[in-house]
């Protein structure tokens, strides 16, 4: 006889399903139809914890990122060593030390939140080591060839912690530094086309054109790995999460500072902004957050939050519609919006998806 409960608790641990659905499909290996029905709608103390209301395909984006307060403890106490460590020490002392508590906690115990922390430790420790090692030989430089030997440098000691360990996030950490080297390549190449030594400074225009492209490219990437894992049941689907994580600012960085010719660097609101630049961004967020809606990716909702606040602000300034305190009124409505979109995450995407073509519609995750 097979032992189901040990069949589904495999299931759980490597990805299959998660613990929502193993308490759903229990049932039926053990009572058959009746037993599961009766468990659907047990919401009492006694039903299993992890048996919520919520349906799956609203937990359709969660990604491996967190198991249990275990993670949470873990997490704290690696985070207050390494920065005792860096501050008795240096920072290459921290590169190491990162590396020897992933082959613990994310090589052999496979924690989820941890893996988390300590790529991002590493991962920026790393970029720091680089910037300030290499600070003296690329000084004079050029600010595209200084991101082309930091960001390279950087790619270079990614690579074999991916290869280590396999952590989603340092695959999309890595895509993305590949991405920025050949944003800074192009730049350099580009510079020497129209014969200007600061794209950054003498050209910002150019930045951020070509800064769109870049994100559009991270995007498509993304994408690629979403459509490898429609059901979001495979590694596939939480590397894209990362990129779709990181892609979502930058594209709306990006576009709004092509749209209002602003300098590179420089955010739409540091200037005196008008009302017809908040208009502009107003539209730009809200299309971030029909393309999230389609693609079941709540970053593209979240990425904007600060530009509509000050958009809503600045409109609100601009017009009658002076009820009080106009920074608590857009606080307010982007509030009540984000809400909306939140509670009403699946209608609103079974409605925008029927106006969709039918080959979008098959390519991106189902709605309930």
């Amino acid at each position: 006889m097979f032992d189901h409960k040990a069949i589904l608790d495999k299931a759980v641990d490597d990805g299959v399903i998660n613990s929502d659905q193993r308490w759903k499909l229990a049932p039926y290996f053990e009572g058959g139809i009746e037993a599961a029905q009766t468990a659907e709608l047990d919401v009492s103390l006694d039903a299993p914890r992890d048996l919520g209301l919520a349906k799956q395909i609203e937990d359709s984006e969660a990604p491996r990122f967190i198991r249990g307060f275990h993670d949470v403890l873990i997490t704290i106490g690696l985070v207050i060593a390494l920065s005792g460590l860096s501050a008795l020490t240096n920072i290459l002392v921290v590169i190491v030390g990162a590396w020897v508590l992933a082959e613990i906690l994310v090589k052999r115990q496979r924690l989820a939140l941890p893996a988390v922390a300590l790529t991002l430790i590493y991962a920026g420790s790393a970029l720091f080591t680089v910037g300030v090692y290499s600070e003296q030989f690329i000084e004079g430089y050029s600010v595209e060839l200084k991101i082309l030997i930091v960001t390279a440098c950087s790619i270079a000691l990614l690579i074999p912690f991916y290869w280590r360990f396999r952590v989603p996030i340092s695959l999309a950490a890595m895509i993305t530094s590949g991405l920025v080297l050949a944003f800074a390549l192009t730049l350099y190449v580009v510079s020497r086309l129209i014969n200007i030594n600061d794209v950054f400074t003498n050209a910002p225009f150019i930045f951020n054109a070509i800064g769109f492209i870049a994100a559009a490219i991270l995007f498509a990437i993304a994408m690629r790995f979403d459509l490898k894992d429609r059901y979001r049941q495979k590694r596939w689907s939480d590397v894209a999460f990362w990129l779709h994580l990181i892609t979502a600012p930058l594209l709306l960085y990006s576009f709004v500072s092509i749209i209002l010719y602003q300098n590179a660097g420089a955010l739409w609101w540091s200037a005196t902004p008008q009302i017809t630049d908040a208009l502009i961004v107003v539209v730009c967020v809200l299309g971030m957050m029909m393309v999230g809606l389609v693609i079941d990716r709540r970053a593209f909702v979240t990425s904007g939050l600060i530009s509509l606040i000050v958009a809503a602000t600045v409109i609100f300034e601009n017009t009658s519609m002076l009820w009080g305190n106009t920074t608590s009124i857009a606080l307010l409505i982007v509030g009540l919006l984000v809400l909306s979109f939140g509670v009403g995450w699946n209608l609103l995407r079974r409605l925008l998806l029927r106006v969709m073509p039918s080959w979008i519609f098959q390519a991106v995750p189902p709605v309930s």
